[in-house]
């Protein structure tokens, strides 16, 4: 959860004043802070670009900047908060999200619809040329140097600057990397240097560097949030349903062995727990397939096997909120969700939508965790 004040927390689950606005972003400048009409972003951890940003802008409230690359799919950025106006008149906003617009469209009624999605995106579509062969000490000096040549002097400029690219967040730990020949995907090689890592990798909410975070713990997380019923809860109504959909009991990482001489290695993890409910003799086994060419060995294709079993299992529900968002929440994050009939469960989330009107419904998708990993 992003961090906010105990009197911000309290808030949100009261009647409040909301605050949402965007700022415009030229290239590295600010250029303008307009106020919203309308709109959301979603954050989602299982997509491969996790926030998208959808706005109205009402045309006056952009006036001088039509026409010119401000307010183009080029070199415009947005970084949307929404927040919390306190009776004293202090204010407290949360980033939700830093996002290359990729689309504008002006309407008779005079309005602006803007959408956005974040810097993995771009970094995406920067596909290389020819495959690739990286390696070195560092994997987290590969993420920085592959992240920031999308915007170098070359495709392959190969300058690292990890301060300036990459935020690592407490947990992860560094590990080398053996010479290993990559596709034209940057983002897939990102992603493999980061499963390596048990780690995830994403764009920030606030600024323009790559988040590297541990993988959100599915056996015992740490509850951030509560929401429940009653006249402090956050839950006004709700619609709980349960999906197969991005759950997963076997998973398979296939590596590449350091020479043509020897087999590619793998590793193989299934859910082999009888009370599990993804226990593959009763749920079958749906199985995910991960190539990780960075894993040499079965050892460590077996050990990135069990972190992502670790992902994947507990069964995928959907929890609709419809009043008290709190836009402090992140994907990852596990939150605690009571329902009136007693039914209390500890959930983490996969995605969300937070509304940038008070009207707006918040909705969070989540994964349950009474789970129990197969020795």
């Amino acid at each position: 959860m992003y961090p906010v004040s105990e009197r911000f927390l309290k808030a949100v689950r009261q009647s409040h004043r909301m605050v949402a606005y965007v700022d415009l972003f030229s290239g590295n400048r600010r250029v303008n802070r307009v106020p919203i009409a309308g709109g959301s972003v979603s954050l989602d951890r299982t997509a491969q670009v996790r926030a998208q940003v959808d706005l109205s802008i009402a045309r006056r409230d952009i006036a001088g900047f039509l026409g010119d690359s401000t307010l183009t799919p080029y070199s415009t950025q947005v970084q949307v908060y929404r927040g919390i106006l306190f009776a004293d008149g202090k204010e407290e906003t949360v980033p939700l999200a830093q996002a290359f617009l990729t689309e504008v469209t002006w309407d008779s009624k005079e309005m602006l619809s803007v959408r956005a999605f974040d810097r993995s995106l771009v970094i995406a579509d920067a596909k290389f040329p020819t495959k690739r062969t990286i390696q070195g000490p560092s994997a987290l000096d590969l993420i920085a140097m592959l992240a920031a040549e999308p915007w170098a002097a070359t495709w392959n400029a190969g300058v690292i600057n990890r301060p300036a690219t990459l935020n690592v967040l407490p947990g992860v730990v560094d590990a080398a990397v053996p010479a290993t020949e990559v596709d034209e995907d940057r983002w897939n090689a990102i992603q493999q240097l980061a499963y390596q890592l048990n780690a995830e990798v994403y764009a920030s909410y606030n600024d323009s560097r790559l988040i590297v975070a541990p993988s959100p713990d599915m056996v015992a997380p740490a509850p951030v949030w509560t929401v429940d019923y009653g006249e402090a809860g956050s839950l006004a109504d709700w619609e709980h349903t349960v999906t197969r959909e991005n759950v997963y009991n076997a998973v398979s990482v296939q590596g590449k062995a350091a020479s043509e001489v020897f087999a590619d290695p793998y590793g193989y993890a299934e859910d082999t727990t009888p009370t599990s409910p993804t226990y593959v003799r009763t749920f079958g086994r749906r199985t995910l397939i991960q190539q990780v060419e960075t894993l040499q060995t079965e050892a460590a294709c077996l050990a990135a096997a069990r972190q992502l079993l670790a992902r994947s299992l507990g069964l995928s529900s959907s929890v609709d909120l419809s009043i008290a968002p709190n836009p402090a929440l992140r994907p990852g994050d596990a939150v605690t969700v009571a329902l009136p009939d007693g039914t209390t469960s500890t959930r983490v989330i996969d995605s969300l939508t937070i509304p940038l009107t008070p009207a707006g419904e918040f909705s969070l998708n989540t994964r349950t965790t009474n789970i129990t990993l197969p020795a």
